[in-house]
């Protein structure tokens, strides 16, 4: 049976199949080709099945996998956009109070970032982030979309050697028939995705909340003293 798929190729751009005009691009009207292979796509868009590509001429050898489109549409999105805005993030940390190790959730505020370039898959020292983004203060920002395994450790050590600041956005419970880009904005906007792999505002955010734990428990334990007194 030949693959069916969500994403084909039209313009340099990958495109979901619900963003296609059902009047105007049926069959090789859609002008999309595999983001794979680069052959030529038709788009069925009937009324008894759910929407899809299929290779004009059947191929095999070629069998694009549903999240591996969404992880690409994903990434190649992202490196087109010039600007990013991260949610609130809340890290869950853990903090010495005192010689007291103390787990608490903290928030990182919301971040606009602004980029004069942004590039998918650019290759820095043992490490290739999905998009990289550069600032206007020569600052880069290194993006791995997670749609299988989160950023390892090794990884991670590499990334905070290679980039100023890191982030992980999370599709891996997306559907596999994959989201268009008004539905990308949906996603992008949701805090729970979002992970700080690199960030000097993380560790300011749990310096300010062991600050704020140590002086309630020194005015706790200041009020204990004064009501024994």
């Amino acid at each position: 049976m030949p693959a069916s798929f969500a994403y084909g190729r039209r313009n340099g751009r990958l495109i979901h199949v619900h963003e296609l005009d059902e009047s105007q691009d049926r069959g090789l009207k859609c002008a999309c080709i595999c983001w794979d292979c680069g052959r030529q796509l038709q788009a069925h868009l009937g009324t008894q099945k759910a929407w899809h590509f299929q290779h004009h001429v059947e191929d095999a050898n070629c069998n694009p996998q549903p999240m591996t489109l969404l992880h690409a549409f994903v990434r190649d999105e992202l490196a087109s956009r010039r600007s990013l805005r991260i949610p609130a993030v809340m890290v869950l940390s853990e903090l010495d109070v005192f010689d007291v190790p103390v787990s608490e959730f903290v928030t990182v505020p919301a971040e606009e970032h602004v980029f004069k370039s942004a590039q998918a898959e650019l290759r820095g020292e043992g490490v290739q982030p999905d998009v990289v983004f550069e600032q206007e203060n020569g600052a880069t920002l290194a993006l791995e979309v997670r749609y299988s395994h989160a950023v390892d450790e090794e990884k991670l050590a590499r990334l905070k050697t290679n980039y100023q600041i890191a982030v992980e956005f999370d599709v891996s419970d997306l559907p596999s028939g994959g989201i268009t880009r008004e539905q990308l904005e949906v996603v992008l906007a949701q805090s729970r995705r979002w992970k700080w792999l690199v960030n000097w505002n993380v560790r300011y955010a749990e310096n300010q909340a062991r600050l704020r734990l140590e002086w309630a428990k020194t005015s706790w334990r200041a009020g204990t003293l004064h009501n024994k007194v």
